[in-house]
């Protein structure tokens, strides 16, 4: 199971560790508004459009719970909290950090 934990880890972008991390550190739900900060100084046409799916893909591997509006075609993702599963691999996230910052 240790091995599995470490795989997801590595698979982790800077996007989703960046949710992971502010979602630990803010706790209980997070809106949409605080992950804008990730992109005001890269330039991309559909910002919104890829934190959906950075989201979506953390639903989806159980780190996150999203909370919306789903119709048959389209989630409408409002605010987002972590699992306990979530919580472990924040922790992980910023442990790494913490080490690249020691070294």
């Amino acid at each position: 199971m240790k091995f599995l934990n470490d795989i997801v880890s590595m698979r982790l972008s800077a996007l989703q560790k960046f949710i992971l991390k502010q979602c630990f550190i803010t706790g209980g739900r997070v809106g949409r508004a605080p992950f804008n900060y990730y992109f005001e100084k890269r330039k991309l046409k559909h910002p919104q459009k890829v934190l959906t799916k950075s989201f979506e893909s953390l639903i989806d591997r159980g780190l996150l719970r999203g909370f919306g509006k789903r119709t048959p075609r389209k989630w409408f993702i409002e605010s987002v909290s972590l699992t306990p599963q979530g919580k472990k691999e924040a922790w992980k996230v910023l442990e790494e950090q913490q080490m690249k910052l020691i070294k």
